[in-house]
């Protein structure tokens, strides 16, 4: 059915705090797959980057599984060099990602940043987030590109939140695609077939590992047990949906 695995995130999917990336869940769930990996997630990538890394790299013949990160993340150019960057940064986690490699936040970031916050339209980041989604989506769909997506980071924090990655999250805060539906009809063209728990957003990878009391590493991600726990989850999610449907939605001609 396909020759690869394909994926694409953040850190949770590059696999921060493990020491071996074959403990990583992308290649615990190629092994299970018997696929071979290609893995283009990198560390602090935002929803935007993802979707565009998903469009330049992804493959008619590989399976190609999406991780969502955060939803607070923004992507910017500065002289060509593209800068991924959290608006929720902590005073002591003030880093970019710039052209896929972390480096320290610059002061004119930070700078901006601390202006930005005073005029967030917290709704407007879901809306950007799911227009993400729904692009990327029919993409997808239009190049016959078999995928699954799915929430990585927690997508149930708010900006009223204090230390928002130490627990699991708010069942009922801003972010949820029932309420959100109202408001932006094209949710309801999401696809939740192909989106792990579209309806359920505080079951991410993050807080599936933090409800399950798994080990976190030192920059609180999860570790080879949580990777392990969601490549197995995956993988269950995958084998239900492509044996069913995919000679019906993706069959190639």
């Amino acid at each position: 059915m396909f020759s690869k695995l394909q994926t694409f995130g953040c850190s949770l999917t590059s696999g921060d705090d493990i020491e071996n990336p074959k403990d990583t869940w992308p290649n615990v769930l190629s092994q299970k797959l018997n696929l071979t990996l290609e893995n283009f997630s990198y560390s602090n990538a935002s929803n935007q980057s993802i979707a565009d890394k998903v469009v330049e790299e992804s493959d008619k013949d590989s399976l190609v599984i999406v991780c969502w990160t955060a939803q607070f993340r923004h992507q910017i150019y500065r002289n060509q060099i593209k800068i991924d960057y959290n608006v929720l940064t902590e005073e002591d986690q003030k880093i970019i990602a710039q052209n896929e490699e972390i480096h320290l936040m610059p002061i004119d970031l930070q700078n901006m940043i601390a202006i930005q916050k005073k005029y967030i339209n917290e709704e407007q980041y879901y809306k950007e987030f799911l227009q993400n989604v729904f692009w990327l989506q029919e993409y997808l769909k239009d190049q016959k590109i078999s995928y699954v997506f799915c929430y990585g980071n927690s997508m149930s924090t708010s900006f009223d939140s204090k230390a928002w990655n130490v627990k699991s999250q708010f069942r009922d805060n801003l972010y949820n695609p029932n309420r959100l539906i109202d408001k932006f009809p094209f949710v309801k063209s999401i696809d939740q077939k192909y989106f792990l728990d579209f309806l359920q957003p505080y079951k991410s990878f993050w807080e599936h590992c933090v409800t399950n009391n798994f080990q976190l590493g030192p920059t609180r991600h999860p570790l080879e047990d949580g990777h392990k726990y969601w490549a197995d989850y995956i993988h269950k999610h995958v084998e239900q949906i492509f044996n069913t449907y995919y000679n019906k939605n993706y069959a190639t001609s």
